[in-house]
């Protein structure tokens, strides 16, 4: 199980967040708890720290756009709703041909023969659009950075990070797996490569007719290492390593922050014990002279008050002389 990160409820979603979250989830197809945890990890892949989810949140996340009543909510939220639903089925059929085994439905033929009572289709409807997304604008696709995230050793519970799997796609021989219609892509070892297999065989989607002949493409041990592969590879390693010498210097930045802040903290308060020092003296020094100045009026007062209780003696009577006779 992955390391719960703290953002699980109460932390909403943005339009292009669930947008990322259909397109990891239409590319992996999950149906275990493993798969599931591909899916975080590709969803958290081109998330900052504080916007990524847990297991729980992405899985609550689309279960709620699934299970989603039909004329409720935003636009974006309803299209979004419609992409969960189609997503579902593929999810479902991806069961099913695990469950069955690709040779059950039709005894071993990769095609089933067609029969003149099956009528033609009136209309096929166009494919629905490829949602826009980082992944298309990166150059990966979710499935292979989750392929790539099992080629990290892991550490305990704690799910490998965005250096370690830009590494890890780096140190990994490659091969372009090229297609008609678009730019190449990895090729990479994958368990649901039976179910592709299976889906192809058995469901195969409707092809424009086209005059064109379709290119011949190498076998895939013969091909050389795409060039652009390896510029996406290098400049995503290159952003990371920038992003990351970035966060160094920013915590630089803040450890230095603090650590004058704290001086300045500590200055202040040596300064302020000093003062209060200095006034604790001085109020000693005024108690005691205050207490002098009593102790001299106790006693002056003492003296004063002796002298006015003191009886005075009495003067002894000396006979008046009188004229001589």
């Amino acid at each position: 199980m992955l390391k719960r990160t703290g953002h699980g409820r109460g932390k909403g979603w943005k339009a292009n967040e669930e947008l990322d979250l259909l397109a990891c989830v239409s590319d992996i197809l999950p149906v275990d708890t493993n798969e599931w945890e591909d899916v975080v990890i590709a969803y958290n892949f081109h998330r900052q720290r504080t916007d990524r989810r847990d297991l729980q949140s992405v899985r609550r996340k689309y279960k709620s756009l699934r299970n989603m009543a039909s004329g409720t909510g935003s636009l974006s939220t309803r299209q979004h709703s419609t992409e969960a639903k189609r997503i579902q089925d593929d999810i479902n059929r991806k069961k099913t041909m695990l469950t069955l085994g690709p040779s059950d439905g039709n005894n071993g033929n990769n095609f089933a023969a067609p029969t003149a009572e099956e009528p033609a289709p009136e209309a096929i409807e166009p494919p629905a659009a490829p949602l826009a997304n980082v992944y298309a604008s990166q150059g990966l696709r979710p499935k292979e950075i989750a392929a790539f995230s099992k080629r990290v050793p892991k550490r305990g519970t704690v799910p490998p990070s965005r250096r370690q799997i830009l590494i890890a796609m780096r140190n990994t021989a490659l091969t372009p797996e090229g297609d008609d219609e678009g730019p190449p892509v990895l090729r990479l070892e994958s368990p649901d490569a039976a179910y592709a297999a299976a889906m192809e065989a058995t469901e195969p989607l409707p092809r424009a007719v086209s005059n064109e002949t379709p290119r011949r493409l190498a076998p895939l041990a013969k091909r050389p290492r795409s060039e652009v592969e390896d510029h996406v590879l290098s400049r995503l390693l290159a952003m990371e390593e920038s992003r990351e010498r970035w966060m160094r210097e920013m915590e630089e930045r803040r450890e230095a922050r603090e650590r004058e802040r704290d001086e300045r903290f500590e200055a202040l308060r040596l300064e302020r014990d000093e003062r209060d020092r200095q006034r604790e003296e001085y109020r000693d020094k005024m108690d005691a002279q205050r207490e002098e100045r009593a102790a001299r009026h106790d006693e002056l007062m003492a003296m004063v008050l002796n002298k006015l209780l003191q009886p005075a003696a009495p003067t002894p009577f000396l006979p008046r002389e009188g004229p001589a006779i």
